[in-house]
């Protein structure tokens, strides 16, 4: 479908300006930093405003640094009805912040009654 399509080069258009983006700052840097300072700047000021963590089932959530357990159930509309957290298997307070590769799975109301014998 043309929409698809429209989509696909939106995504492509996107990401051959953030490449081009990327290609400039090298070029400004250039001599000035390091290939290594470069790419710690670079990946520094991206990553170090996300954290990625997954779901249970594998998925990726990207969300602002610092989130916390609530804000993920919120990203997965279950916030309302949220009664545990776990993190990586561990059940944790509704204040604890997110790491990279932190796997994580919210427990609501729904899931208590259908674990019930």
């Amino acid at each position: 479908p043309p929409e698809e399509t429209l989509l696909i080069r939106t995504g492509h258009a996107r990401q051959v300006a953030w490449l081009s983006n990327i290609r400039e700052w090298q070029e400004e840097f250039l001599g000035v930093l390091t290939a290594e300072e470069f790419v710690d700047t670079v990946t520094g000021d991206l990553l170090g405003r996300r954290v990625f963590v997954f779901t249970p089932s594998g998925g990726v959530m990207n969300l602002p640094h610092g989130s916390t357990v609530v804000d993920y159930a919120f990203y997965t509309d279950t916030g309302l009805d949220m009664i545990e957290a776990k993190v990586n298997g561990v059940a944790v307070g509704f204040d604890w912040t997110l790491s990279n590769a932190d796997v994580v799975e919210i427990m609501t109301q729904e899931d208590s009654v259908n674990l019930k014998p």
